[in-house]
């Protein structure tokens, strides 16, 4: 059966999409009302199950958002949960959440990035727990060279300090100190002579126990992640 104007007719009455419209006209008959009232009951029980708030609350946010399902999840969202939870609801990958979650706490802490990490005195401000986030944040994304794996950063030793108190990760931690000490032995300063700099820095990308580092880097790089995430989620209240 063609329902070709009652479905335009109820897609500008209702956020639904085509596919959905027609098979809700085709089990009525083509009758728009009792397919309005059949997406209306469905949209409910979508958001009821998913975020499990009474009934009359549930109504209003659909009415709000006329029946927008993502519009009234957004909306009952921010009514059960703090931005950071929000933020760790999403199915995106642990580094976006945490790159979310430090904009959060920049904007709350009224932080203004003046370089590509903060500077000690900004970090001071920040309370004990959001001050690791944060801290381990700049240096994790400090360089955009996997080789380099951040050991010029100056956040550097105080990221090693969490990763193997806080987070338990000892192996990582004494990677990149080992990887901190090979670059000063082998790296010229950049500003002695620059062709000596770059020769330097081809011969520690080359050796053995610094590619050793960087593999044990790159391998235990997602498990951080994943321990940052843990340790905002056991300390949610602290952050935004």
């Amino acid at each position: 059966m063609n329902h070709k104007n009652k479905l335009k007719i109820l897609r500008k009455q209702l956020p639904i999409s085509i596919k959905h419209g027609l098979e809700l006209l085709n089990q009525t008959n083509g009758n728009i009302e009792e397919a309005t009232q059949l997406f209306k009951d469905f949209t409910f029980k979508q958001l009821n199950s998913k975020m499990k708030l009474n009934s009359e609350i549930v109504q209003n946010l659909l009415f709000e958002t006329n029946y927008n399902l993502e519009l009234a999840i957004e909306k009952a969202e921010k009514l059960q949960f703090s931005p950071s939870e929000i933020i760790l609801r999403k199915s995106i990958s642990n580094r976006e959440k945490i790159d979310f979650i430090v904009t959060q706490i920049e904007q709350e802490n009224n932080l203004i990035r003046k370089y590509i990490t903060h500077t000690k005195e900004e970090l001071a401000q920040l309370s004990f727990h959001r001050k690791v986030i944060v801290t381990l944040y700049d240096w994790l994304n400090n360089h955009e060279s996997d080789y380099e794996f951040n050991i010029g950063c100056g956040l550097m030793k105080t990221s090693c300090y969490y990763i193997e108190i806080i987070f338990k990760m000892p192996k990582l931690s004494n990677a990149v100190l080992n990887a901190d000490k090979l670059y000063d032995e082998i790296v010229i300063p950049w500003n002695s002579e620059m062709k000596l700099y770059y020769e330097s820095k081809k011969q520690l990308k080359e050796d053995k126990q610094f590619k050793n580092n960087l593999k044990i880097f790159i391998s235990k790089r997602v498990e951080l992640y994943e321990k940052m995430i843990e340790f905002i989620k056991e300390n949610i209240s602290k952050f935004p």
